[in-house]
């Protein structure tokens, strides 16, 4: 989880700090993928994160929220955290690094495939095809954060688990 972490962090951080800014903005950042991403940790045990200038998008209400766990909703498509998710620990630290506000859209299906032969019966695909699309909620829920904070995302992290034998 620590690696994952740490990688996540590397490329978001390299993509926000390559742009130079003299100002403090709001970024902009999905969160997509599976039981990874939805969150599995245990925040018992997690380090707490909680920032004022991080904030976690809510479709349903179109509005943010302090961003803490557990992150993300239950909707249609997509599952809140059960317990810890790496997205406070991501969030601070990008905050810390560039000063900028940072709100997370959280897309993730826990149990998802990555392909529509390996679609198990309720779970998803973020396959073209299959009985439960993921890509286009996605899309959806893109647009309406861009809407809401009047701005582009900036940048995603897709966190996979073994793609849920889609080999």
């Amino acid at each position: 989880m620590k690696s994952m972490l740490y990688t996540s962090l590397f490329i978001v951080s390299s993509i926000l700090l390559a742009r130079t800014t003299t100002q403090a903005q709001q970024r902009l950042l999905l969160l997509a993928g599976q039981s990874n991403a939805v969150g599995q940790g245990d925040s018992r045990t997690s380090a707490k994160y909680q920032c004022s200038m991080c904030f976690d998008y809510h479709t349903k209400k179109d509005s943010l929220s302090v961003l803490k766990d557990p992150v993300g909703q239950d909707d249609q498509y997509f599952n809140k955290a059960n317990t810890g998710s790496i997205a406070p620990a991501l969030a601070t630290t990008l905050h810390t690094l560039t000063g900028d506000s940072i709100v997370i859209v959280s897309a993730a299906r826990g149990g998802s495939s990555c392909h529509q032969k390996a679609e198990l019966k309720t779970y998803g695909s973020w396959a073209e095809q299959g009985r439960i699309l993921l890509f286009s909620p996605t899309i959806e829920k893109i647009k309406k954060a861009e809407h809401r904070v009047k701005r582009r995302v900036d940048a995603s992290v897709r966190l996979p688990d073994k793609c849920q034998a889609s080999t």
